[in-house]
């Protein structure tokens, strides 16, 4: 969330010139990659004894519904995350300097996420699970429904920020607990799958865009995370 803010900042800085704003961000890379080089121990890590570890992870009782669950809201995620810009103006007909500050707004709101253990207590995992789907579903159809500018944007890129962020780290929770005494493979296989849906959720959302317009296609996508509310990574309806 803090690079889709400082991305914001860029691109206001360096308005139009996104190559540049592009060879920032390649340069700010590099220097993460050499203050990794300096920090991180060089000696390779220790073989697993166990080579069908991860195969072991997979067949974890669970593991399959979360893995499933992850590539859905991955897929679905991708209609805020890969085209949201791109709606607000074409769609919502909102100009670039409003369009940056929901994505600001956006971004920011995942800080809301630091949240989720305090409300995990109140509500139980499972109620900030609903919830997170709830908040992305609800966004994706006001977003649908949106012709101009309107107060209630700014709530609605909220939600997509917040929602999606807490519900990776529901997801995230969830695969390191399957995955006992391996926590780590199951954050990865969920990672991995969250990043492989947005991926061709990217690709379905575009035909989608082209054939039926983006205002069905943000009510299909909805319609994903609607679906989701009806299975549980902990297994119960």
């Amino acid at each position: 969330m803090g690079g889709i803010i400082l991305s914001v900042l860029v691109l206001r800085v360096m308005p139009g010139n996104w190559r540049l704003a592009c060879i920032v961000f390649a340069i700010m890379a590099l220097l993460c990659l050499f203050a990794a080089l300096r920090t991180l121990p060089g000696e390779r890590a220790e073989q697993s004894r166990d080579p069908t570890r991860w195969r072991v992870v997979l067949m974890k009782s669970g593991m399959f519904r979360l893995l499933v669950i992850a590539f859905v809201s991955g897929v679905a995620s991708a209609a805020w995350w890969s085209f949201g810009p791109e709606l607000l103006q074409r769609h919502t007909g909102l100009d670039s300097a409003i369009t940056h500050m929901l994505w600001l707004v956006s971004g920011g709101a995942g800080i809301a996420a630091v949240f989720t253990g305090n409300a995990a207590k109140r509500i139980g995992m499972r109620g900030v699970y609903c919830c997170s789907l709830v908040f992305m579903a609800a966004s994706l159809a006001a977003l649908a429904l949106s012709h101009g500018f309107a107060w209630w944007l700014f709530p609605v890129a909220a939600l997509s920020g917040a929602g999606y962020v807490i519900l990776s780290g529901v997801l995230l929770v969830r695969g390191a607990a399957l995955a006992e005494p391996s926590p780590a493979a199951g954050v990865s296989l969920a990672f991995l799958m969250l990043a492989v849906g947005q991926m061709v959720g990217s690709v379905a959302f575009g035909q989608l865009y082209g054939a039926i317009g983006a205002a069905g296609a943000l009510v299909v996508f909805s319609g994903l995370l609607g679906a989701l509310l009806f299975i549980s990574p902990e297994g119960e309806r």
